[in-house]
């Protein structure tokens, strides 16, 4: 599978290695060690999850508050 980036931020790159375990890496820019997470596919879903939760949480942060 070739790697995927989202570009115009942080690069994040997801990659499968050969036990199947899949590892998200994002390079420092400064040359400092590169952050890797790794997530075992039958937890993908629920990682999903998590990360739409967490998304909804942080755009709310964003957003003026009612009467405010």
């Amino acid at each position: 599978m070739a790697s995927r980036i989202i570009p115009r931020r942080d690069a994040i790159e997801v990659c499968i290695d050969r036990d199947g375990i899949i590892s998200l890496c994002q390079p420092d820019p400064s040359g400092n060690d590169d952050a890797i997470v790794t997530v075992h596919p039958s937890d993908v879903p629920r990682l999903i999850k998590f990360l739409r939760d967490a998304a909804k949480e942080a755009l709310a942060i964003d957003e003026p508050e009612e009467g405010a």
